[in-house]
């Protein structure tokens, strides 16, 4: 908020009320001015904080679809164990019977 200068103690001519019209207007600008900033540096900074939480949450699916992948790798290697497992007791099999 602008202090304002107090009235002269003289009557009030239209120059006097035309200056002091033009001091208050500029007075409005940089209030309004001062205003626009203070909104433009509170959007930016909402739209900081939303794009932080955008990429956490792409960090987070990237992390999650990693750990899937390597669930199904584990899980792929394991099968391949068990397979050649039951290849070889087949096997075993197979030479006892003959």
């Amino acid at each position: 908020m602008s202090v304002r200068p107090a009235a002269p103690a003289g009557p009030a001519t239209p120059a006097t009320n035309l200056q002091q019209t033009a001091q208050r207007r500029s007075e409005r600008r940089v209030d309004d001015s001062q205003q626009a900033e203070r909104s433009q540096q509170a959007r930016a900074g909402g739209k900081a904080a939303e794009s932080a939480a955008k990429l956490g949450e792409r960090e987070q699916a990237a992390k999650a679809e990693q750990q899937r992948q390597a669930g199904a790798r584990v899980e792929a290697a394991q099968q391949q164990v068990k397979a050649q497992q039951e290849r070889a007791t087949l096997g075993r099999h197979i030479d006892t019977t003959a």
